[in-house]
């Protein structure tokens, strides 16, 4: 199974971890941050990056997830 995560870090949230199956969902959430960004209405200390993971449908597939998050 294909996921795909966004790590961003702000200044109101802190780091920030999320993870999608789908890369237009994960596209449109790093847009977003990026014109918020912009706007100075989300203070980005880091800009957003995807990393796309490979991860089995198994027990081990799904603790290995719940770990990485």
């Amino acid at each position: 199974m294909k996921v795909y995560i966004v790590h961003y870090e702000s200044l109101e949230d802190g780091y920030n971890i999320q993870g999608f199956t789908n890369l237009k969902n994960a596209n449109t959430l790093v847009s977003k941050l990026k014109r918020q960004g912009r706007k100075k209405e989300l203070g980005l200390i880091k800009d957003p990056k995807i990393i796309h993971k490979e991860i089995p449908i198994t027990k081990n597939g799904i603790l290995t997830a719940i770990n990485y998050i």
